[in-house]
């Protein structure tokens, strides 16, 4: 494994492939919630455009923290003015600001910043198991 790849349990994601899915995440959400007039395609239930804001958000967060590797409450912080920023624009565009959506935004980032952050501690803690469990049956060939 690459010193650049992130892997858990033998899934290994590149560093520069979550850098691209940031990218593309951005453009994302940049469009879905500056696009004028643009519903949520679960529309008719209750929140569900919070719901959405929470589940990008912490996408968003995820992405960002695994591909860079940045403390968690960086992400979350930025991610934070990123969400007050687009508030802010929304009206720009004729959508209007909610300050909920800001809450459901920061909501996704901290789920997503600490989400990634377990994968990635579990994924360190799995991969020195393994290599001292393959140090360990080396000496004991080598014993041999």
């Amino acid at each position: 494994m690459k010193s650049d790849e992130i892997s858990l349990r033998g899934f290994a994601v590149s560093a520069r492939a979550l850098h691209v899915a940031a990218c593309v995440v951005t453009g994302l959400i940049l469009w879905g919630t500056l696009w004028p007039n643009l519903q949520a395609p679960i529309a008719g239930i209750p929140f569900a455009d919070k719901l959405w804001h929470v589940l990008a958000f912490a996408v968003w967060a995820g992405v960002i923290a695994a591909g860079w590797r940045l403390p968690t409450g960086t992400v979350i912080g930025c991610l934070a003015l990123a969400g007050a920023a687009i508030e802010l624009i929304q009206p720009l565009t004729g959508r209007t600001a909610d300050l909920a959506d800001l809450g459901a935004d920061l909501s996704g980032a901290a789920l997503g910043a600490w989400g990634a952050r377990w994968l990635l501690t579990r994924s360190l803690a799995w991969r020195r198991t393994r290599q001292h469990r393959l140090n360990g049956l080396q000496a004991r060939s080598a014993l041999r």
